[in-house]
């Protein structure tokens, strides 16, 4: 049913965002553990972001539940690309619809409250928003072809 050439390369963008998610994650959640700082740009603030109060939730590092986030994800693009059913894409759509509300939150945090920026955050927020972006690309060109379907029959 969403076997059109569109769908499979946004499918596999979604796919591949959530592999750089993941890895940014994982990266971000071994420096956690590891107490290493991070490899970031000068001024930035990396570790001033990644170890303030905001960077836990009940005691959990962001990191973590990005690196949960992301693997979920993960794992409801594979189901899209190989079980093709729609009811994945919902999914990865409102999932990430929250995060990037999230994200939001967490953005004006680094610049507003603790007026430092965290790139690796940033980035993890940009790999969200293109996740969000292809899933709603996937949404329309499902709904054109159930439109199609029902002016054919």
């Amino acid at each position: 049913m969403l076997g059109t050439k569109k769908f499979a390369i946004f499918s596999f963008l979604i796919l591949l965002f959530a592999f750089l998610g993941f890895l940014d994650a994982f990266y971000l959640t071994v420096s956690h553990f590891s107490y290493d700082s991070l490899l970031c740009l000068p001024q930035s603030g990396c570790n001033l972001v990644t170890e303030s109060v905001y960077s836990q939730i009940l005691n959990i590092p962001l990191a973590v539940l990005g690196l949960v986030y992301y693997c979920f994800l993960l794992i409801l693009s594979f189901f899209l690309i190989f079980k093709n059913k729609t009811i994945f894409l919902n999914y990865i759509f409102y999932i990430s619809l929250f995060g990037f509300l999230f994200y939001l939150r967490l953005i004006y945090l680094q610049f507003f409250v603790l007026y430092a920026f965290c790139f690796y955050c940033l980035l993890s927020a940009v790999f969200n928003l293109m996740i969000l972006f292809f899933s709603l690309i996937c949404k329309k060109i499902t709904k054109n072809q159930k439109i199609k379907i029902k002016i054919t029959q």
